[in-house]
């Protein structure tokens, strides 16, 4: 997702259509439900400025390379949220961002938390605490 800010929901709907990716209905479409979804309290603040956002940027471990959709900084606070479009397969995907936040606070970070939002269904769940 290239969406850093609540704003760029626009730009960002509008380069899937100029791309092909998607056509103007479903951009209409898009642009709206992103916009509502923004705006759903558990996650408005991480779209209003407040963090230092990094969207899929590698963290490298010794064994592998992990790429999470959206890692959020604050001072020595950390959020990494993974968006799935599909239905839900919690084991799996929470395995996958609690390794995610993990990482991130074996690299110094005093707390993070991990978050899937299945923007489909427009579901934020807490993964976890580390």
């Amino acid at each position: 997702m290239e969406i850093i800010l609540k704003h760029d929901v626009k730009k960002a709907c509008l380069k899937a259509f100029f791309e092909g990716k998607i056509d103007a209905g479903e951009r209409e479409r898009m642009e709206r439900e992103l916009t509502k979804n923004l705006e759903q309290p558990e996650v408005s603040h991480w779209f209003d400025g407040s963090w230092t956002v990094i969207n899929e940027r590698n963290l490298l471990t010794p064994d592998k390379i992990l790429r999470p959709d959206r890692i959020m900084i604050s001072g020595k606070n950390a959020l990494v949220v993974d968006y799935k479009t599909g239905e839900k397969k919690s084991d799996n995907y929470h395995r996958q961002v609690a390794r995610y936040a993990k990482t991130l606070k074996e690299t110094g970070f005093e707390k993070v938390e991990g978050y899937l939002w299945y923007v489909g269904l427009n579901e934020v769940e807490k993964v976890g605490e580390y």
